[in-house]
């Protein structure tokens, strides 16, 4: 499309949104591209006639207030104080404001409350926050779905075209690292850095940061994640009820040094400003915010909201898309109004007050939403995931210091309808469909695999298996649906577009790539480099990472810490390797990795291109766990010419008294004919210490040298002398 015709779609569309504006209140749906949303006040039984307060009379064309059984149109400026206002429905037409009082307690509870187009709904601002002493409520009445609404969209707050603008009181940060990890009995934490705006009677929540044993012998998991009241805060040292339970362990020390590297956080789960459900075994509430609507939530909380659960989906008893926080083909204001994002979650907690049964699905759910700001928010205690991307078409958005902790998982391993949207059932903290946002900063803490599959859980888990074409908006405020505002890319050939300093501990696995740039065990060529940069994995009892098929990787400054106390006793329960198992994998670096008290790297025994391993650290009962490949025929992978794995600079150190073990071998065929190779260049940081690693099993290797700390025959070889010297097989990516 030209400049010129891409204006004219662009005016169009904003002139039908006007017009869409223009009817609001009299329409019985407000069709979107997506959704034909009914209008729950297209009846009203009460509405304002002039601005003023929702307790005076006079506000009312009845002259009264209103009532339970009231559908509520308003057409002006309403503020809204109290405690006692309740109705049916409130709908908020063009022009009209509810606007909740910022210096005072306030609570409304309705069944419905729908922001229409031109409508807004004001619960403080950044400018004027609810203050710090009061706050502001809004409630979602336990009221049945109408016979009509067949869609389940009702019994809500919803908001089509309309602005949502929600502020509470700042708590900064919402949560923070310790500075000593905290033991049974204590009743007082010290926090690593000071907190402003939490205040006495605030919840907590102190995560599990045990290493604990996996479910593989049928024993379930039970972490102790604990939650406090805080009783007071002098300087970084809070007091708290009631005591703690267990001890939450930090990993120990790196490098001999001796201190924690790693120690767990502590985060405050509560907000002044509260949307949530009336009752959470009844008709719940949930929130969807569509279309162009402009919403700005910061440090609110969203409460026992959601009524799509993690069981399958069924569209009479448990209808897709009614989640706790739905931000749903969100695509903002055009022209733009915020000059940074087109929307803006910050500092807000979504969760459940008690375990729910079943769980429902999702905290955050971001579906085809864009250029958005996710940050500081903390989810707790939900099922399936607890941020989302649902499609992989999500672009642009920063995802950026959040907190995940106890999701519970209902799913296999790839969780993926057949229409190709994210099913995420697998209990993890974030769940992305695609590729194109920024994640950085993140923890995710405590997830929990459900009975239906092992290997299942992770904190973090992208997941592009068969999601192809998708549709990336190609400028903030583009939607996906106009010709000239998107452009069509392939899904499977687009590389991470950040991930950086992100962190997840206390749980069964750290971090999954599905298909990043692959089909399946195909590579996709001329896909860009995915960087993993900076990423802390500690006290996950089976694998750190898990290298489902994905090619042009580089991991940098990894670190994955293991429970000392574990690796010395040798209970392989816990595993915290790197692994790949039997998926392909080409091109990868791993560079300047540290590995404390684990399995460490097992390279990927399907694989093309280069495999390098250089300037890494690793105290681990085995330091590379270097297998063979399968044998031929078993699978896609198999036909390829014999791999090579170079491992090159690193260091290696014993755990506790156990022998030390640089490098293992497991041979998987006595295939002579399949020679993988392992290449060694200055093994142990000892410059020219070169050779190559022969499993005795194949009968190929030129000599029958070992070494104390190498499983196999140690060999010069032309190979290693190349590989070393010439740098053959060097990364490319420096």
């Amino acid at each position: 499309m030209t400049g010129a015709g891409l204006w004219l779609g662009m005016a169009a569309l904003v002139a039908a949104l006007a017009a869409n504006a223009a009817l609001a209140g009299s329409p019985p749906s407000f069709p979107t591209p997506h959704d034909d949303i009914p209008n729950f006040a297209q009846s009203p039984t009460i509405r304002s006639v002039a601005a003023g307060a929702w307790t005076a009379p006079a506000t009312w064309n009845l002259g009264r207030i209103p009532n339970a059984n009231d559908v509520v149109l308003i057409e002006h400026d309403v503020s809204y104080a109290g405690t006692g206002g309740i109705a049916d429905v409130v709908g908020i037409d063009t022009n009209g404001v509810l606007r909740f009082a910022t210096n005072t307690t306030s609570e409304l509870r309705t069944g419905v409350l729908l922001v229409m187009p031109g409508g807004a709904l004001e619960i403080g601002t950044a400018a004027a926050p609810v203050a710090p002493d009061v706050t502001a409520t809004l409630v979602i009445r336990n009221r049945a779905l109408g016979a009509a609404d067949t869609a389940q969209y009702g019994t809500g707050l919803l908001a089509i075209d309309g602005r949502v603008t929600m502020h509470g009181a700042v708590k900064s940060p919402t949560f923070v690292r310790l500075a000593a990890a905290p033991t049974a009995t204590q009743t007082s934490l010290v926090l690593a850095s000071p907190v402003s705006g939490w205040r006495t009677g605030d919840r907590l929540l102190l995560p599990d940061s045990r290493q604990l044993r996996t479910e593989d012998t049928g024993v379930p998991r039970a972490y102790g994640q604990e939650e406090l009241t805080l009783g007071s805060i002098v300087g970084t040292t809070l007091t708290f009820t009631p005591a703690l339970a267990i001890t939450h362990p930090g990993t120990g020390d790196e490098d001999g040094v001796p201190g924690p590297d790693f120690l767990p956080h502590v985060a405050n789960r509560d907000r002044n400003v509260t949307v949530r459900s009336e009752s959470r075994t009844g008709t719940r509430g949930h929130v969807l915010l569509t279309g162009r609507s402009n919403v700005d939530i910061r440090y609110a909380q969203f409460v026992d909201l959601g009524r799509t659960t993690f069981e399958d989906l069924d569209p009479v008893t448990n209808r897709i898309g009614r989640y706790a926080l739905h931000l749903h083909h969100l695509y903002g204001p055009f022209p733009t109004v915020d000059p940074e994002y087109q929307y803006r979650l910050v500092g807000n907690a979504v969760y459940e007050d008690a375990a729910a049964t079943p769980p429902q699905k999702w905290g955050i759910a971001i579906h085809d939403t864009h250029y958005g700001l996710i940050r500081d928010n903390v989810v707790y205690n939900v099922g399936g995931a607890a941020f989302v991307t649902e499609d992989g078409s999500e672009s642009q958005n920063l995802f950026e210091r959040n907190f995940a902790m106890r999701v519970l998982g209902n799913g296999a391993r790839s969780e993926v309808d057949e229409s190709g949207r994210g099913v995420a059932r697998e209990g993890v903290g974030f769940w992305f469909r695609g590729t194109n946002n920024r994640v950085v900063d993140n923890i995710a803490v405590n997830m929990i695999e459900g009975d239906g599959e092992v290997e299942a859980a992770y904190g973090f888990k992208y997941n592009m298996t068969q999601l192809g074409d998708v549709r990336v908006p190609n400028f903030r405020g583009a939607g996906t649906v106009l010709a000239g505002e998107y452009t069509t890319r392939d899904g499977n050939a687009m590389p991470l577009f950040e991930f950086a300093r992100n962190e997840t501990y206390g749980q069964i696995q750290g971090l999954t790539f599905w298909w990043l740039c692959s089909r399946d065990f195909d590579a996709v060529e001329g896909c860009g480099v995915s960087r993993v940069s900076d990423m802390r994995i500690w006290h996950v009892s089976r694998y750190a990472y898990y290298g489902y098929p994905a090619f042009n990787q580089v991991f940098e400054r990894l670190r994955v810490h293991g429970d000392p106390v574990i690796a010395a006793g040798n209970n392989l329960e816990f595993r915290s390797v790197f692994w790949f198992g039997d998926y392909g994998t080409k091109d990868l670096l791993i560079t300047d990795a540290r590995f404390y008290d684990t399995v460490g790297l097992n390279p990927p025994y399907f694989r093309d291109g280069f495999i390098r391993v250089e300037g890494s650290f690793f105290r681990a009962t085995e330091g590379i766990l270097h297998r063979k490949s399968g044998a031929e025929g078993s699978c896609p992978f198999c036909d390829l010419p014999d791999p090579v794995v170079v491992v090159d600079n690193n260091r290696y150190a014993q755990v506790g008294a156990r022998p030390l073990r640089s490098i293992s071998l497991e041979p998987r065929t006595t295939d002579a004919a399949n020679l993988d190779r392992l290449v060694v260049c200055n093994h142990g940081g000892v410059v020219g210490d070169h050779f190559e690693v022969f499993f005795p099993t194949q009968g190929n290797a030129p000599c029958a040298a070992t070494r104390a700390d190498v499983e196999g025959f140690v060999c010069p070889s032309a190979l290693a002398a190349q590989a070393c010297n010439d740098l053959l097989f060097a990364n490319g990516y420096e």
